[in-house]
């Protein structure tokens, strides 16, 4: 599969917690493969890194990305505001969601 080339992802652990960051191409959108990867990714850390939670913090405008957790069983536990600038977008603190998933 091409698509799963321009996959990126990061796990950045925290104890028993993991903090999961992850996007894809725009070309590659759209067609259930940052789902596919994110649920891989979900069942690693589980299963192979023992940890016992995962957070992400998406862009609170980044509907994809949204959807993307929601579909791997992630819940929203509300916005951060101000978490992160994003140079690539404009370089202004941006407010973030706050997902989680437990075992």
């Amino acid at each position: 599969m091409r698509c799963l080339q321009k996959w990126v992802h990061t796990i950045v652990s925290f104890n028993e917690s993991v903090e999961l960051h992850f996007g894809i191409c725009k070309t590659c959108r759209l067609q259930g493969i940052a789902s596919l990867a994110v649920g891989c990714a979900v069942s690693y850390i589980f299963n192979e890194l023992k940890c016992k939670s995962i957070l992400c913090f998406p862009d609170r405008d980044n509907e994809g990305a949204r959807r993307v957790l929601e579909v791997c069983g992630f819940q929203c536990f509300g916005e951060i505001d101000q978490f992160y600038k994003a140079p690539q977008i404009s370089g202004e603190l941006r407010t973030v969601l706050k997902f989680g998933l437990q075992v």
